[in-house]
């Protein structure tokens, strides 16, 4: 069959990549092999078309849409706890989950494409829920405790910890065993949720070490505040008896 293109004759080789290659990375290395090693004659010229222009065309949308989700993120929680510090507390668990994520892609051999990405987008939204869960429960222990010492914050977060250990553990592991079948699903459509399901995967194992980190600080938090409290309570103590004193 004879093809033509603007005046021009057109051949077209359609190639099928792996689902762990990036088209991007593909039509780059392609396009670097086809300058070194091949010699175009005259009036020829090759160009890349399909998912690769699909691909940029996404990515550009991505770099927008990746910002304004974490922004979003980062005002819901705040919203629900009206507290800077408790909400990048919780919002920690976002760049835990991303490295863990990072690292399954890495080990098993995937690009970043789209399924990819829109696989970190969900990630994000899952990753926080188990800080959202701890730490709600410090605030509503705290209400029904005085704390007037480390002690006692202490014993607030051990409290809060053994008590939603179970609930994490199971949202977590319910989410992590309902992808991973994913990854040796065969069919239409498996090329784009193996990849989709990787960074969920690796970024939720990821995520269980926030167990321990979001009780820690804050812990930490609530140590800083008690200090506060008292220090600012001593100086109040201490200019009365001063002004007892001058009277």
């Amino acid at each position: 069959m004879i093809n033509s293109e603007n005046g021009l004759l057109r051949g077209i080789i359609y190639i099928t990549l792996d689902e762990k290659a990036g088209p991007i990375e593909f039509v780059k290395a392609a396009g670097k092999t086809i300058a070194e090693k091949v010699e175009m004659p005259r009036g020829y010229y090759y160009q890349f078309a399909g998912d690769f222009e699909n691909q940029v065309k996404a990515s550009a949308s991505l770099r927008l849409i990746f910002p304004l989700v974490l922004l979003f993120i980062f005002l819901i929680i705040y919203f629900g706890f009206n507290s800077v510090p408790q909400t990048i507390i919780v919002f920690i668990a976002i760049p835990v989950a991303l490295s863990g994520g990072v690292i399954l892609l890495y080990a098993l051999g995937y690009k970043m494409s789209v399924a990819v990405a829109v696989g970190f987008i969900a990630l994000f939204g899952v990753a926080v829920d188990d800080g959202i869960i701890v730490t709600t429960y410090i605030n509503q222990l705290k209400k029904d405790r005085v704390l007037q010492s480390k002690e006692d914050i202490w014993q607030l977060i051990t409290d809060a910890s053994v008590q939603r250990v179970r609930p994490l553990l199971m949202t977590t592991t319910t989410t992590i065993l309902a992808l991973v079948p994913i990854l040796w699903s065969t069919g239409r459509g498996s090329e784009i949720l193996r990849p989709m399901s990787v960074p969920s995967i690796g970024g939720m194992t990821f995520e269980l070490v926030t167990i321990l980190i979001v009780p820690l600080l804050n812990s930490l938090l609530l140590e800083r505040r008690l200090a506060i409290s008292l220090k600012k309570s001593k100086q109040d103590h201490t200019t009365a008896r001063s002004a007892r004193g001058s009277k």
